[in-house]
């Protein structure tokens, strides 16, 4: 019965690490740098790394029809699902960060906050509602 109890608070100690775990970018705009991190359970893990000069803060989107694939457990949905990009840009072509949404209003607030305090240019390119 003891073995039973501890393999239990072992598969449950294991799984919360495995929900509480997810990945992201944090940005020092004070100290000019930026981390990116993997969380395990809260504690975010990566090095700080100076931010290069961001000059373009550009938000795109990108509508697309999304399907499930039956598989007889969860609801079979489908229908258009419009994504949201926030690209910070320098001297490239190429964004050097990419951050996905999926409502407009945020995306739009969060490019507004790293334009803002990034002194970058901001380019809307979204879509006007009807």
């Amino acid at each position: 019965m003891e073995r039973i109890i501890d393999v239990g608070i072992g598969a449950i100690v294991i799984g919360l690490i495995i929900v509480t775990s997810y990945g992201g970018t944090l940005i020092d705009f004070e100290k000019k740098r930026f981390k990116e991190y993997s969380s395990i359970s809260g504690y975010k893990l990566g090095e700080w790394k100076n931010l290069p000069t961001i000059l373009t803060v550009r938000v795109i989107s990108k509508s697309y029809i999304s399907t499930n694939t039956p598989n007889g457990i969860s609801p079979t949905l489908s229908g258009k699902v419009t994504d949201f990009k926030t690209l910070l840009y320098s001297n490239d072509s190429k964004p050097i960060f990419s951050f996905m949404l999926s409502g407009k209003k945020r995306a739009i607030r969060q490019a507004k906050n790293l334009a803002s305090n990034l002194n970058a240019d901001l380019v809307l390119e979204t879509p006007e509602e009807n």
